[in-house]
């Protein structure tokens, strides 16, 4: 192991996944962390859910500093900010709290995703060619995307100056440096121009090309055989992205339980132990015949943050009181802020990589529950067709859904 790991500081579990699982698959012992509590030492990359795209960018640049704070001494040498490809969030805040807490005014971001078509070029925000304005991330209920342009969707900086910039251009010395990248090679570029004091930040490309500039390549492709653990699987889809919509279509076409969440839940008060039991119950019935259920979120909803508090709330609350059962041996979420509700309320907070379905979709082994699978994936993402094979395999559908 190296003298101090590389550590990352994700703001969403969904992304601490993918990174952790990129560090697996080059050489590297990776674990995710919710906290800083009880810290692995036997470890070589470490990466934090800092849980905060949805918070205040006070809270948010709280929640960064406190982690940075909280290392152990020499922990602090090399240190990632995974932000998300397109830029939700409260971005700026956690990138000037971390240079802050890291005693550096100068920050390298490379956002873009050009691997997924993701790109930014002539200051532009481009998703397979259309404008980011233009995609399904206009409609996105936490963060829309009202305009394509990088400084536009970024907002203002209050510490470090703002510089957009193209591969061929001379950086300055202090600044939030946004880096152009249309392309892997530009990628690349921009992890071979770090130099030491710069903190790397940006999406799972440019984590991929930081890790090739520290001299560490993927290990030779090979196929995977991914077993799936015994017993029943959950699926909890806190999406209303079309990906959630495909999924709940097709578990129906399927002939698979699917479990709508009670719209009373979300304004229940006194009433909201009762009627989470209640649908637990339901769900814990097909679990045990049909060895799959899948709950989700069927209908258009405020998109208010009370709503969508309330909406985790009823996930995580459903999830433990089916785990106290030891109801399910696999648990399958998407979304990032209800895959953190939902491993924060099992107190599971550290998980290590178990296997890798697809770009962005893990399996994490919880370490405190070494007999149960969590796989996850973005919301935006859909789940990887042989991972559904596999989960259709092992159910039992029924002729009316």
């Amino acid at each position: 192991m190296t003298a101090s790991p590389i550590v990352v500081l994700a703001d969403d579990l969904t992304g601490a996944a993918e990174i952790c699982a990129i560090g697996r698959a080059h050489g590297l012992n990776a674990v995710v962390a919710l906290s800083t509590e009880s810290l692995p030492r036997d470890v070589s990359l470490l990466v934090f859910d800092t849980d905060s795209r949805l918070n205040t960018p006070t809270e948010a640049a709280h929640k960064v500093r406190h982690i940075i704070d909280h290392l152990p001494s020499g922990w602090n040498t090399r240190v990632f900010k995974k932000t998300d490809s397109v830029l939700r969030g409260p971005v700026v805040a956690e990138l000037e709290a971390a240079a802050a807490a890291l005693h550096t005014d100068r920050v390298l971001l490379a956002p873009a995703n050009p691997s997924l078509g993701r790109k930014i070029q002539d200051s532009l925000y481009t998703v397979n060619g259309t404008a980011l304005d233009k995609t399904a991330f206009a409609h996105d209920p936490h963060h829309p995307a009202h305009s394509a342009h990088v400084a536009a969707l970024l907002g203002p900086t209050t510490i470090l100056p703002l510089v957009l910039a193209r591969p061929a251009m001379t950086l300055p010395s202090t600044g939030l440096i946004v880096a152009e990248a249309a392309s892997p090679d530009d990628v690349a570029h921009w992890a071979s121009r770090l130099q030491p004091g710069t903190l790397p930040a940006g999406g799972a490309d440019f984590f991929q090309a930081y890790l090739a500039s520290l001299g560490l390549t993927p290990a030779s492709a090979s196929e995977q055989s991914i077993a799936l653990p015994a017993g029943p699987s959950l699926i909890i889809s806190g999406t209303t992205s079309t990906a959630g919509q495909t999924l709940r279509q097709t578990a129906r076409d399927s002939g698979l339980p699917v479990f709508p969440i009670p719209p009373s839940l979300l304004n229940a008060g006194e009433s909201f132990e009762t009627i989470v039991k209640s649908w637990s119950d339901n769900i814990r019935r097909a679990l045990i015949t049909q060895g799959i259920a899948i709950a989700v979120v069927d209908q258009p909803l405020s998109d208010s943050p009370q709503i969508s508090s309330a909406i985790r709330r009823a996930f995580a609350r459903m999830a433990t009181l089916l785990d106290q059962h030891r109801a399910f041996h696999h648990l399958l979420v998407d979304g990032g802020a209800t895959a953190a509700a939902v491993t924060r309320s099992l107190a599971w907070h550290q998980l290590s990589t178990a296997a890798i379905w697809a770009p962005g979709v893990v399996s994490l082994q919880p370490l405190a529950a070494p007999d149960v699978l969590l796989t996850l994936k973005p919301g935006s993402y859909s789940w990887p067709a042989p991972l559904w094979e596999k989960l259709l395999a092992r159910s039992t559908p029924s002729s009316v859904s």
